[in-house]
């Protein structure tokens, strides 16, 4: 009864894994690419959104079929913006030569991450916020900086740089 029971729940188990054939599922996109390239933004968006499990089958799939990598990674990340990390992967082990032009396209569909924004981002704890521009003039945390300012600013980069190597005074040092 035991062993009944062990056998039943591991044939559960391993049809419960993945809800489809991943593989059938990437040589249709492929196939469906191959019978006409020029529908394969739509191929693809359309077996994301019914299959969004098999998103790297699918986008290996439509490029090996033929398809522009441009608009497959374009309509897979349009259909499934959180696997991006997945589509960017799966695109790239597909065409390797084409890596910057799929970080491209990832980043027109998402956006390239640059700008916070003007409204605050929680990371951590930390409250993340765009500066205002017209705090201090925009140039110093409360005006317009000396050039005495700006010269120590410079030196202090210099040193940082390794650019500047000789041993900075203090005021300890001259008593």
């Amino acid at each position: 009864m035991v062993l009944i029971l062990a056998f039943g729940f591991g044939i559960a188990g391993a049809f419960a894994e993945t809800k489809y054939a991943c593989s059938e599922i990437g040589n249709q996109a492929k196939t469906s690419v191959a019978a006409k390239p020029s529908s394969a933004s739509s191929v693809v968006a359309k077996l994301v959104k019914k299959y969004d499990d098999c998103v790297c089958a699918i986008v290996k799939g439509a490029i090996d079929g033929g398809g522009d990598v441009t608009s497959v990674v374009k309509a897979a990340v349009k259909a499934a913006p959180t696997q991006s990390a997945a589509i960017h992967e799966c695109a790239v082990s597909a065409a390797p030569k084409s890596a910057k032009a799929i970080s491209a396209a990832i980043d027109s569909v998402l956006g390239d991450g640059a700008d916070f924004g003007t409204e605050p981002v929680v990371v951590s704890g930390v409250y993340l916020i765009a500066p205002v521009a017209s705090a201090g003039g925009g140039s110093g945390f409360f005006g317009p900086l000396t050039a005495e300012e700006l010269a120590a600013q410079q030196e202090l980069i210099d040193r940082l740089l390794g650019k500047l190597t000789e041993t900075p005074t203090t005021p300890t040092d001259a008593n």
